[in-house]
């Protein structure tokens, strides 16, 4: 008879776990909804400002211009625009930044009783949604978590319009044949997520001193899958990660012939190859941004 045999099983060790990928750009409409999806899951400027977060370089290029945009200073008689206290300097600097990650941006209007523009207010352009007309604005702080959240409507201010009362949101989009408008550096955005893993992979090799380092054979046979998957937890749980870089290991086996062997892989030089895609796609991301180096 035939002995079975026995699949080879072997595991990897993640610090983080994130889920990288570039989303789908395109515009949806869902039926039976009033709003566009802005992106195909509808979290697309979510995920612009996470890279916004996340990429230093991208922080840079975009802050750096947004200071330029600003110049020395803004001469004007208004002190405040609005009850909140905010000046006229803040609320473009709101509205700057709004475009240069999202290329459009929003603001709210307050109108008094004779008519006349009251105060101004900025409204976070990851939040807003339109309908395909462009006459409503959905305002909510839930789009990246409930797929149908609470939200206010707003009119969307139109130049034609006279004696308008209440509050309009002025909605800019650009020249964009879609309701949302797509960022200058969209052409980058893969060159963006990947300078933000070359930053994580140079945190990681500091963080994580064993894994990668060390491959450990247990040469007593396969255990069970339950038995597995804890000695792989316990060995991530004490040996993964900076915390533990200069601890020891003590293994406890029945005999020599069945003690786990460890045996060292060889470096493959990640660092510099890591370095030099990091210089493609730094001319990648400056290029997207139409940024000089």
């Amino acid at each position: 008879m035939e002995k079975n045999k026995k699949q080879m099983n072997f595991s990897v060790f993640y610090q983080d776990g994130v889920e990288n990928y570039i989303p789908d750009l395109a515009d949806r409409k869902i039926s039976g909804r009033k709003w566009v999806n802005y992106g195909k899951d509808n979290k697309l400027p979510f995920y612009l400002y996470d890279c916004y977060e996340k990429s230093a370089l991208m922080n840079s290029i975009v802050n750096t211009t947004v200071d330029f945009i600003l110049g020395n200073d803004i001469k004007t008689d208004i002190e405040y625009i609005n009850s909140k206290g905010e000046t006229v300097e803040d609320f473009l600097k709101d509205l700057s930044l709004d475009y240069m990650l999202y290329k459009g941006f929003a603001f709210q209007i307050i109108y008094n009783k004779l008519g006349e523009v009251n105060e101004l207010y900025w409204l976070d352009y990851r939040k807003c949604r339109v309908d395909e007309d462009l006459t409503t604005v959905y305002y909510s702080k839930e789009w990246n978590r409930l797929a149908v959240p609470k939200y206010i409507e707003y009119p969307i201010w139109k130049a034609n319009e006279k004696n308008s009362r209440g509050s309009k949101v002025f909605y800019y989009n650009g020249t964009s044949r879609s309701v949302y408008p797509l960022p200058k550096y969209s052409g980058s955005l893969a060159a963006i997520q990947t300078n933000i893993e070359i930053q994580k992979f140079h945190l990681n090799a500091i963080r994580n001193n064993f894994s990668g380092n060390f491959l450990i054979n247990f040469n007593s046979g396969i255990p069970a899958e339950d038995v597995q998957k804890q000695i792989e937890k316990e060995i991530g749980d004490k040996f993964c990660g900076a915390e533990n870089a200069a601890k020891f290991m003590v293994m406890f086996n029945d005999n020599k012939e069945s003690a786990a062997t460890i045996a060292r892989i060889p470096e493959d030089q990640f660092d510099k190859k890591y370095d030099a895609l990091n210089k493609s796609t730094t001319q990648a991301i400056f290029t997207g941004f139409s940024a000089p180096q």
